[in-house]
């Protein structure tokens, strides 16, 4: 029935910022940007007056894209971004130094849940792992793979 996994999308509060942060801080490259004022997106999405700033970026190692989304001239208010709560998500990105990855990051003032940890059990034994927040307040996740995982994956 499917044939691929294509993009995964966040909505975000100012496109310019997340940019900032996706782009500058994470290197992710930028496929693409632009503003849809199209009839058929205000109905997609069931917002008929609608702006909608968006940008493509690609995920490394990946064919499978990130959307960022700015929903202009409707009402929004921020989510609850509680990481337990049920709807929440998580991006988790495999980098390849976590240690000199997040000393980058945190001199730049990102905000991390904690410090880098080493997974002691389950299929990511031995890997470095931290979980972070966007400037909207997403869940990321950045895993550096133990070996023996990066083996398994490729």
């Amino acid at each position: 029935m499917f044939k691929s996994f294509d993009h995964v999308g966040f909505t975000v509060h100012d496109l310019d910022r997340s940019l900032v942060f996706y782009r500058d801080l994470l290197g992710l490259e930028v496929l693409w940007e632009r503003i849809y004022e199209e009839e058929y997106v205000r109905a997609l999405v069931g917002y008929p007056k609608l702006r909608l700033k968006c940008a493509y970026l690609q995920l490394p190692g990946s064919k499978t894209s990130l959307e960022l989304l700015e929903y202009q001239d409707v009402p929004r208010k921020t989510v609850d971004m509680h990481r337990a709560n049920p709807g929440n998500a998580h991006l988790c990105l495999a980098v390849e130094d976590l240690g000199k990855l997040h000393d980058r990051l945190k001199r730049a003032g990102v905000e991390f849940v904690s410090a880098p940890a080493v997974s002691t059990a389950g299929p990511y034994k031995g890997s470095k792992t931290v979980y972070l927040h966007d400037p909207d307040g997403i869940s990321l996740q950045l895993t550096e793979l133990h070996k023996e995982k990066m083996q398994d994956a490729g």
